[in-house]
């Protein structure tokens, strides 16, 4: 958010709530008749307001789903999304001024306090993502290796079962042989009607 705008966007809504709440006109008609007659003063006014805020929050408050910029001033907040004021409300706790104000205080410092620690985590959590991250790869690495090492294994397996059924073929064939010449030799006639 460029803060060096002098002149931000406000909607009419905005501009109600601060005549509202700001000014403490709570009469619609009044509100109306003032809006009218004073809306530069208005304007003049929430742009300065704005210029001498700080953003004390980014997110989404109260159920809202759509992230936006909390600027305080003093106890004024000034509600902003997309270089727009859409509305602006008095932080009021019910206590007495001094006390009111003290909480208003302590509740920024502990939310920038909370912020420079979430900040820090998530930079001692990207450090931490970096090395895991590294440890993921050369785990990945490790495993790919071990594939191919258990791809060439297997190759080596197959290759063994081949020869140990050639192996097999052999003996078949010399077994065959074996059988041929025996037959030749001693499958004669006679044997052959002893057998019957």
């Amino acid at each position: 958010m460029d803060k060096a705008r002098i002149n931000i966007d406000i909607t009419n809504h905005a501009k109600e709530r601060y005549v509202e709440r700001i000014k403490g006109i709570i009469d619609k008609q009044e509100i109306k008749r003032y809006l009218s007659t004073e809306d530069e003063k208005i304007v003049k006014e929430i742009n300065k307001l704005y210029q001498y805020s700080e953003l004390i929050y980014r997110g989404q408050i109260g159920g809202d789903k759509t992230t936006k910029d909390f600027m305080l001033n003093n106890d004024i907040c000034l509600v902003v999304d997309n270089d727009c004021i859409r509305t602006i409300y008095r932080i009021n706790f019910a206590f007495p001024e001094p006390t009111r104000l003290m909480v208003i205080n302590d509740l920024k410092n502990e939310i920038r306090r909370l912020q420079e620690e979430v900040e820090e985590e998530n930079k001692l959590l990207q450090e931490k993502d970096l090395d895991i991250n590294t440890s993921i790869k050369l785990l990945e690495l490790e495993i790919k290796n071990l594939q191919e090492e258990i791809e060439v294994k297997k190759a080596e397996v197959e290759a063994n079962e081949a020869i140990k059924k050639a192996n097999r073929g052999n003996i078949r064939l010399l077994n065959r042989t074996l059988q041929t010449y025996a037959e030749q030799l001693l499958g004669n006639t006679q044997y052959k009607k002893d057998i019957c």
